[in-house]
């Protein structure tokens, strides 16, 4: 078990890796009475597809360079209703059952039968602890596959978006693609910036900078040995409760 560094690079875009949560580490820049709420959040271990890994952010606190990563939660099963139409099946899951689509296949198997990526339980967060392995997990099959898996999340971000009320997508700020879509627009700094204390290239100084809750999770490279799954619906709600 150690920190995650820029020096080291187990991780690789479109890999499974195992995660969970790292309550204390993520409210490490708060009190005391934080961190005691914190320890009492227990965490599962989640399957998660690592859409992008960063490894160029820097932890002011500390002055160590981190890995940050894009997580898309992996489930087994569909998402809970109403948002099941909003995941992507895995080999050898058959085709979506509500959208058509077809599984995206990878280079071994999971040792479930039956996930699905689910588009819409999407996480940044700056890896605490990671745990190597001899032989590194499946992966998506190629780039194509990894590209395609992305398009079908933002898609199915753009969907949700629209099917919110009117009133709601008027208070958001709206960026319009060349086909005419339009999907909210993410004014403030990008998750993995405020997740590490990096924001430009540049780490801000100390004294500007608000003690804030920033999402850690500890991860597994292998994929083999976890005999329980978690939901992904109990990641965000441990997620919410350290938002509290």
């Amino acid at each position: 078990m150690e920190r995650s560094v820029l020096d080291e690079k187990p991780l690789r875009d479109g890999s499974f890796v195992i995660i969970s949560l790292d309550p204390i580490a993520s409210v490490a820049a708060l009190d005391a009475q934080a961190a005691h709420e914190a320890s009492l959040i227990k965490s599962g271990k989640y399957l998660a597809l690592l859409k992008n890994v960063a490894y160029f952010a820097l932890d002011c606190t500390s002055d160590k360079k981190t890995s940050t990563v894009e997580l898309l939660l992996v489930g087994r099963g569909l998402p809970t209703a109403p948002a099941s139409w909003a995941s992507i099946p895995i080999f050898p899951a058959s085709s979506h059952p509500e959208n058509g689509r077809p599984a995206v296949h990878t280079t071994l198997p999971l040792p479930w039968p039956d996930c699905h990526v689910y588009s819409m339980a999407e996480h940044d967060a700056t890896v605490s602890r990671i745990h190597t392995h001899p032989e590194a997990g499946p992966s998506l099959l190629n780039d194509h596959d990894r590209i395609e898996v992305q398009v079908m999340a933002g898609s199915d971000s753009r969907r949700f978006w629209r099917l919110q009320p009117p009133t709601l997508r008027m208070r958001t700020p709206r960026f319009e693609h060349p086909d005419g879509s339009e999907e909210p627009m993410e004014i403030s700094a990008p998750a993995y910036a405020s997740d590490s204390g990096f924001y430009m290239f540049l780490p801000s100084p100390p004294k500007l900078r608000m003690p804030q809750m920033r999402l850690h999770v500890e991860l597994w490279v292998g994929v083999d040995g976890v005999t329980d799954l978690a939901h992904p619906d109990t990641f965000a709600s441990g997620v919410g409760r350290l938002q509290e």
